[in-house]
């Protein structure tokens, strides 16, 4: 099979997968659904997010070792454009496994953190909260070390609930 074919159909999946759903996926989401839907393999795929990013229809931002896709404007009319080519087992597909996995896809971009380390050999932690694919709120926190850092990115994983509520409460919010 000639992949340079299929190309178009691996980037149509991949713009409809984006558009279609109610947040912003890693490309390990994007990668599940494709690989384990049998649309391709591996490598025709990571050829099929560099063409994506290469052509400006996906811009990718790298966030602890999770690379998470934006469709840019030029993507979603691109998508908006050639969607109602693509067959509808596709889009079915496309659909049943977002909303098989609604929660989980929530969950991995809905708290990011991510930390850098200063001049000073310290790090800079940053939390942030978002929703509906914008930021809510976020914290930026030193570390004094690497492990401090990924630690306070662990808790706010964890916790981001509880702080924000303790947060609003103390700044007299309802």
């Amino acid at each position: 099979m000639n992949t340079s074919t299929y190309q178009p159909l691996y980037k149509t999946i991949v713009l409809a997968m984006l558009r279609r759903a109610e947040t912003v996926l890693t490309r390990a989401q994007v990668m599940d659904f494709v690989l384990t839907s049998g649309y391709t393999n591996y490598m025709t795929l990571q050829e099929t997010f560099a063409a994506l990013s290469a052509q400006g229809l996906v811009r990718e931002e790298t966030e602890q070792g999770r690379t998470f896709l934006h469709l840019t404007k030029t993507g979603r009319e691109t998508i908006d454009a050639v969607e109602e080519e693509l067959r509808a087992d596709i889009k079915r597909d496309i659909d049943n496994y977002l909303s098989k996995n609604k929660l989980s896809i929530r969950d991995e971009s809905a708290l990011r953190g991510d930390y850098s380390r200063l001049p000073d050999g310290s790090y800079e932690v940053r939390c942030d909260a978002y929703e509906n694919g914008r930021r809510l709120y976020g914290l930026i926190l030193e570390a004094p070390t690497e492990e401090a850092a990924l630690h306070l990115i662990d808790i706010w994983k964890k916790q981001s609930t509880a702080l924000y509520g303790e947060i609003m409460s103390r700044l007299g919010s309802s």
